[in-house]
């Protein structure tokens, strides 16, 4: 079974925004592959202050257990958890795929994203596109034809 980690943005003033397109994901995924997905927002109060290191430690274990780390980089918003997370995901050697053009010139990012064939990055705000790059790399994973 695939498993997929929904990295990116969790802001109290970006709430909406921050649950709506991993529900999408799971939505989509959920009904088609009935893979395992780790929303780490998922019951969540974004109000609610949480202990970082719990948070930190929780997030990191998440990444490692997963096969592909799918990560929204689209609010002009310093992203510092994912940028860790996405640093873990390439040290274990995991898939990953950024949507949104944040950060791309940055060069600790974009030395992730530079990692031989492990990184897959949709450019532009096209979460449809990173949906479709998603699904080709699950039937790839999983040794279905696409």
């Amino acid at each position: 079974m695939t498993t997929i980690y929904l990295a990116g943005a969790i802001d109290k003033n970006h709430q909406t925004f921050c649950r709506e397109w991993r529900n999408e994901v799971e939505d989509f995924l959920d009904n088609i592959y009935g893979i395992k997905i780790i929303n780490p927002i998922k019951g969540k109060d974004l109000n609610k202050e949480y202990d970082p290191d719990d948070i930190y430690y929780q997030d990191l274990n998440a990444v490692r257990d997963s096969d592909i780390i799918f990560a929204e980089m689209v609010l002009n918003r310093c992203y510092i958890g994912t940028a860790i997370e996405l640093h873990h995901a390439n040290m274990y050697n995991k898939d990953i795929i950024v949507w949104g053009r944040t950060h791309d010139e940055h060069y600790f990012i974009r030395s992730i994203m530079e990692s031989p064939g492990t990184a897959y990055r949709v450019r532009q705000y096209d979460f449809n596109l990173a949906l479709s790059v998603l699904k080709i790399l699950i039937k790839a994973k999983e040794g279905d034809d696409y």
